[in-house]
């Protein structure tokens, strides 16, 4: 599935999804997300914004070490 949504709208509508996949994992449905950035430097405040709301995130970029 792709959302288009309005700049100004991402952080919350993404928020609302995951808050949804949440609620479906408890239902015993598991769920990945995959969440495309523009720029390495956007990767780096999303993971940590979504790791302070809860939902495990991993920022992959070019200056990152890969595990």
């Amino acid at each position: 599935k792709v959302d288009y949504v309005q700049e100004v709208d991402k952080r919350s509508h993404l928020m609302q999804i995951l808050h949804a996949q949440l609620a479906n994992e408890i239902c015993g449905k598991l769920a990945l997300t995959l969440v495309l950035v523009e720029t390495k430097k956007g990767a780096d405040p999303l993971e940590y914004r979504m790791s302070m709301n809860g939902f495990p995130a991993i920022a992959i970029h070019g200056d990152r070490v890969q595990m």
